[in-house]
Parts: structure tokens; sequence; C-alpha cells
């Protein structure tokens, strides 16, 4: 009787431990990158619930902007702190104005990053403009890994 018992208890717990795992995983999935150049070129990494999975440093300039751990943040936070980092590393010109280009590819909008983007730096009080590409080609993606950029920049 025991036996009856145990084996559908224990199927139980193994097919929780499949479905607790599932979640784990499919929420730690990336499924957006962005990709930002001022000079530094940025890539970042998010997952299904925007939250960033990580950061890369896509040339030199742009290993000091990122030096920060940022893995875990919200997308808000994580352009925060860009911007905090591009301002004391003296990217942000005099007249407070970056000339930026914006690639995104995933779940998140192309449209709704630039309006967080424009939200961040306006609390900065930072001038911008935006340059959003809309797709990428497979020779730009080639072109950018030869000279270490972002296929956005290269596009």
């Amino acid at each position: 009787m025991k036996k009856k018992i145990i084996i559908p208890i224990g199927i139980g717990i193994v097919a929780l431990f499949l479905v607790i795992g599932f979640i784990i995983f499919d929420n730690n999935k990336i499924v957006s990158t962005i990709t930002l150049d001022i000079n530094p070129s940025i890539e970042i990494n998010l997952t299904r619930n925007e939250k960033v999975k990580s950061v890369v440093a896509l040339n030199e300039d742009a290993k000091e902007i990122v030096n920060g751990n940022l893995k875990g943040k919200s997308i808000d936070d994580t352009l925060k702190q860009i911007t905090d980092n591009l301002i004391e590393k003296g990217y942000v010109a005099e007249e407070n104005f970056l000339e930026i280009i914006l690639y995104s590819e995933g779940d998140i909008s192309n449209k709704e990053l630039e309006t967080k983007l424009k939200e961040t730096l306006e609390k900065k009080k930072i001038d911008s403009n935006i340059t959003t590409i809309k797709k990428v080609s497979k020779e730009d993606e080639e072109l950018a890994k030869k000279y270490d950029v972002s296929p956005a920049k290269i596009s």
C-alpha cells in the first residue's frame, strides 16, 4: 500500500521541480538585445521581465562605462547608471549633448526604449539626438566585429 502512494508522490515532486526549473530558465532567457552607440558602444541583454542579463562593452571606450555590476537591474536603472558613467568619464560634451545610435531587437520596442532613454537623459539635463536603427544586415554584423563597434553603428 505504501508503494502505491510513494510512486505518485515521487512523480509529482519531480514534475514540480521540472516546472519550477522551466520557469526560472524561461525568465532568465535573453529576449531583447539593445545596442547604444555614443562613442562607447554598449550592448545590453534583457530577460523576459526586462531585467539585465548582461552588459557587454563592444569597444575599449565602453569598458570604463560598463564597469559596474548591472546584472539583474531594471533597464531604467541600467540606463541611469550608464548615463552617470558617461558624464563622470567625460563623454558628455560641454554643451550637455549626446549623439546616440540606438538599436533594439526582441521584445522591447525601439520606440519604448527611445522614450526611456530620453527620459533618463532629460532628468540629467542632457539634450540628445537619438538615431534609431530598425534593422541591421549580416554584412553589418561582420563589419562591426572587424571594427569593434556595434552593427547599428556600421548600419
